[in-house]
């Protein structure tokens, strides 16, 4: 007799493998992934799930949501230092290796004076 997939096994994988691309920034098959994902999520059957399968997959969801929010911050983030970078009258803050903050920039010393 075959093996039905389980389909609740299926999507852990595919949020533990979405977690890896979120991770690393390779984001060539987050499409694929993502449309995979979603017809997992659509067969999935609220009467034959188990509560702890659905808590996981809730728990690895949120993870993800988490991170993806945190990867979307960081590219706004850079996204907006380089539009500012790429105006020559323009400062933009950094951190140094130690954390400190500076200003780069051609008007940097007017941003960073204290009044």
């Amino acid at each position: 007799m075959w093996n039905k997939p389980n389909p609740s096994k299926q999507i852990v994988e595919c949020l533990e493998r979405e977690y890896e691309i979120l991770k690393t920034g390779k984001f060539d098959d987050i499409a694929a992934l993502s449309a995979k994902k979603e017809t997992l999520l659509r067969g999935l059957d609220p009467k034959t799930l188990k509560p702890s399968a659905a808590q996981t997959i809730g728990q690895l969801a949120n993870r993800n949501r988490s991170l993806m929010s945190e990867v979307m911050r960081a590219l706004k983030d850079v996204s907006a230092r380089i539009r500012s970078a790429e105006k020559p009258d323009r400062a933009f803050s950094s951190y140094t290796a130690v954390g400190s903050a500076v200003n780069i920039g051609a008007n940097a010393r007017a941003h960073s004076k204290k009044l």
